[in-house]
């Protein structure tokens, strides 16, 4: 993936000051106060399938519960209550949001499930393990003329959001600072 913005070999030539350092950002993931957690039902009075789940992204959970199911999409309701923490963990659609929600509709009674924190450790989407080699142009006073940073992003073998975590790295890559 690369991202780029004006001339920035010529900028980091004119450049007063240019700082290269190489960085590190190792693994991460997200550690909400609570874990992720699914209860899901049959509603005998609507026919729908009700999902109650801690995820931050409730109209994907409902489409994905319906394509793999294969039941309309106005037939799943997905409630979402107070999350409380996400950062970013509970964005994704989990197996466990599926799987809950088929074996509910299977059994035609509720069914609940909760992570442990060994489980969110293990299966909850990861950050980062990031290797940067970046190069920054300043003039004297500290203003940035350029930023030229390459970086390498193990995302494992199977990244759940595709190119959404380097995505996010070169989209965050200034932080709070003006880059021409």
């Amino acid at each position: 993936m690369r991202g780029a913005t004006g001339d920035v070999e010529g900028a980091l030539a004119e450049a007063d000051v240019v700082v290269e350092e190489r960085f590190r950002h190792p693994r991460l993931t997200g550690i909400p106060i609570e874990p992720r957690g699914v209860l899901a039902y049959p509603d005998r009075e609507t026919g729908a399938l009700v999902v109650w789940s801690s995820t931050q992204n409730p109209y994907v959970v409902r489409d994905a519960i319906a394509t793999v199911l294969d039941i309309p999409a106005e037939r799943v309701r997905v409630l979402v209550p107070d999350v409380g923490g996400g950062f970013g963990v509970k964005g994704s659609v989990y197996a466990e949001e599926i799987l809950v929600a088929a074996v509910a509709r299977r059994l035609g009674r509720p069914v609940k499930w909760v992570e442990t924190r060994r489980e969110h450790f293990l299966a909850t989407g990861h950050d980062r393990d990031q290797i940067h080699e970046a190069r920054i142009g300043l003039t004297r006073d500290g203003t940035i003329v350029a930023v030229d940073d390459r970086f390498h992003a193990d995302v494992g073998a199977y990244p759940s959001e595709g190119d959404g975590l380097t995505l996010n790295t070169v989209n965050h890559l200034p932080g709070p600072y003006r880059v021409p």
